[in-house]
């Protein structure tokens, strides 16, 4: 049982998403996909981008997800520019109170 609730719960109500949450997540996704990624390899990317120590160990239930999945090593990290935006992206949710 938690003894709090989980920071990001603020971004919701009545379980329905804040605008301002789902603004910035369309940015989070823009920012993933810009270089012609689906969004698991952009998300893929930005983890082997974090650390060159993180491997990512992704699930798949189908053929196409796996095949998916290793396009990211194809691609590699997530470039620089867009790991940034990413981050102050994510940084941004954290600091911001909804309002």
């Amino acid at each position: 049982m938690r003894g709090r609730a989980p920071e990001w719960l603020v971004w919701f109500t009545d379980g329905r998403p804040a605008p301002r949450w789902s603004a910035r997540l369309a940015e989070i996704r823009e920012a993933l996909t810009a270089d012609g990624r689906t969004l698991a390899q952009g998300a893929l990317g930005w983890l082997l981008a974090r650390s060159p120590r993180t491997v990512p160990i992704p699930g798949c239930r189908t053929v196409a997800q796996a095949e998916e999945n290793f396009g990211t090593l194809a691609r590699g990290p997530l470039p620089a520019e867009a790991f940034a935006e990413v981050e102050r992206l994510l940084a941004d949710l954290r600091a911001v109170p909804v309002a």
